[in-house]
């Protein structure tokens, strides 16, 4: 499924980093369908909207400008057009080196052309 949904993927998640970079919320917000859920396992939190999803981007924001990389990731075709990316990431605060560890999935779906997250859970280790 890398070959299908890698690139993809990989577009979202340069202009997601471009947002989070220029400290854009709404931009690094804007992969999300205006009714995603995002679930943060680590908090107990829960993020529904885009709304709540720009506000939770926006103390991303405050840590600085970030290096993002995924070591594993793999993704899954789950029906017509959706997928689902389960990975690893490590993020990097470029200012700090600070880095942060964790994992997510994602579910996203095709609305017109543009593809849209429409549910994520992640977690910090």
């Amino acid at each position: 499924m890398e070959a299908k949904f890698g690139s993809i993927f990989d577009a979202i998640q340069k202009r997601n980093i471009e947002g989070y970079n220029s400290r854009n919320a709404a931009f690094a917000a804007e992969m999300y369908d205006d009714q995603a859920v995002v679930v943060d396992k680590t908090n107990n939190k829960h993020f529904y909207g885009m709304k709540q999803i720009i506000s939770m981007v926006e103390g991303f924001i405050k840590l600085g400008k970030i290096d993002f990389k995924t070591p594993r990731r793999v993704f899954y075709d789950v029906g017509t057009d959706r997928f689902l990316v389960d990975l690893d990431f490590e993020t990097t605060i470029l200012s700090s080196g600070v880095v942060m560890k964790g994992s997510f999935e994602q579910l996203y779906h095709k609305k017109g052309e543009q593809w849209k997250c429409v549910y994520e859970r992640f977690e910090m280790q």
